[in-house]
C-alpha cells in the first residue's frame, strides 16, 4: 500500500470513530487484533481439494508435504471490531427485541462504512463470537473449531459455556483451561509525534509469543460533551502556562497547550473526540514461560513507544475486556485508576 492510500485510510478511520459519537448511544468501540498459531487445516484441505487423480506422483507428494510443513511455526492474524450500545429509550430498556430491531437497522451502515478505511468487514454470527471467546479461554479447542468451520458443521457450544471451565486469577497472571495469560494496560500513549506504523511491533506475529492479542478501546463522547471536554482542557492548559508568570514555561505545559489547541482546531473541522485505552494479552502454556514472554512483550511495547503496566489484581477482568465482547472496564465497580482516567 502506498503512503497516499495509508493516509486516506487513516483519515477515514478517524472519521468513522468521530461519527460513532453522533448518535449518543454508543458507549464503546473495541478493536481486537490477535495472532494465533496456524493449524494448517485450511491449507491441507485446500491442497486435498486441488489435487487431481492424474497428478504426477512427485508433484502430488510435494504439495501434500508442503501443506503439512508450511504452517509449522506460522501464525494467523484475526481482527474484529465490536461496538457497545446503551439502550436510551424505555422501550429498548424493557424489551431486548426493540433494541435488536434498532441494531439490525443500523448494522449494515456500521460495517459497510469501514470500506473507506480499507476494511472489508462483515458481521460475525453468534456461533463465530462464541468460538472466538471459547478458544481464547481454552486454546486446545482451536483445531476442533477450525475443523468444524471448514467442514461447515456447527460447533454446538452455547454462549453460557463460552467461558473457561476452570480459572484462577493471580496477582500478575491468569490461569484458564490449560493456558496462562498475562494482561497489560496502557499507562500512557506515545508522547511524541507518531506515524501510522507505531503499533506495528505489537501487531506483527512473533515466534516467542504464540498467542498475542492487542485490544484498542475507544469510548466516544457525544458532540456536546466533546466540545465541553476540549474547551476545559484548553482552559487548563492556558492556566498552566499563565500561572508561571515571568518564569520559563515548562516543555510539558507547552506541549499540553499545543495538543489542546490542535484538538480545538480539529473539532471545528468536524473531528470527533474520544477517550481511548489499550490492553495487551499474551497466552502461554505454563507459568514457567511467563518471564521470557513478558520480557519480549515489554520490549515490543517499548519499540511502539507505548507505556504499559501489568494489570495487577484484575487479570481476569482485563482478560475479558480484551476479548471485545462488551466488557468495558470503566463501567465495572472495581478497576484500575489508569483505565478509569484514560
Amino acid at each position: 500500500i502506498v503512503q497516499r492510500d495509508k493516509d486516506l485510510y487513516t483519515a477515514d478511520w478517524g472519521v468513522y470513530l468521530a461519527d460513532l459519537g453522533l448518535p449518543g448511544d454508543i458507549v464503546g468501540a473495541v478493536v481486537v487484533v490477535e495472532n494465533i498459531p496456524a493449524t494448517g487445516l485450511r491449507l491441507a484441505r485446500r491442497a486435498e481439494h486441488e489435487l487431481v487423480p492424474t497428478a504426477p506422483p512427485l508433484a502430488a507428494s510435494f504439495v501434500e508435504q508442503s501443506a503439512v510443513r508450511m504452517p509449522s511455526g506460522r501464525h494467523r492474524t484475526l481482527a474484529r471490531l465490536s461496538i457497545t450500545f446503551r439502550a436510551t429509550t424505555r422501550e429498548r430498556q424493557k424489551d431486548p427485541e426493540e433494541m435488536a430491531t434498532e441494531l439490525a437497522r443500523r448494522l449494515p451502515d456500521l460495517y459497510e462504512s469501514l470500506s473507506g478505511a480499507g476494511i472489508d468487514a462483515q458481521p460475525m454470527t453468534a456461533a463465530e463470537i462464541t468460538a472466538a471467546v471459547h478458544r481464547s479461554y481454552n486454546p486446545s479447542t482451536e483445531n476442533d473449531f477450525e475443523e468444524l468451520e471448514i467442514s461447515g458443521e456447527e460447533h454446538g457450544v452455547d454462549w453460557d459455556d463460552a467461558g473457561p471451565g476452570r480459572a484462577k486469577t493471580e496477582w500478575g497472571h491468569y490461569r484458564h483451561d490449560g493456558g496462562v495469560s498475562v494482561v497489560w494496560e496502557m499507562a500512557a500513549p506515545p508522547e511524541s509525534v507518531f506515524t501510522d506504523t507505531v503499533l506495528k511491533p505489537l501487531l506483527q506475529p512473533h515466534d516467542d509469543l504464540p498467542r498475542k492479542r492487542l485490544t484498542l478501546v475507544y469510548r466516544p463522547y457525544t458532540a456536546g460533551d466533546a466540545a465541553k471536554k476540549v474547551d476545559k482542557q484548553h482552559r487548563d492548559a492556558l492556566h498552566a502556562i499563565n500561572s508561571r508568570g515571568n518564569k520559563i514555561t515548562s516543555a510539558g505545559s507547552e506541549k499540553r497547550h499545543e495538543i489542546a489547541e490542535q484538538a480545538r482546531r480539529e473539532m471545528v473541522s468536524g473531528a470527533g473526540y474520544e477517550r481511548y485505552s489499550a490492553l495487551l494479552t499474551i497466552t502461554v502454556g505454563s507459568v514457567d514461560e511467563i518471564a521470557n514472554a513478558a520480557a519480549v512483550t515489554e520490549s515490543l511495547a517499548a519499540r511502539s513507544r507505548l507505556r504499559l503496566r501489568r494489570a495487577f489484581a484484575f487479570q481476569d477482568a482485563a482478560f475479558a475486556a480484551g476479548l471485545g465482547v462488551g466488557v468495558l472496564l470503566p463501567d465495572q465497580i472495581s478497576t484500575s485508576i489508569l483505565v478509569r482516567r484514560s
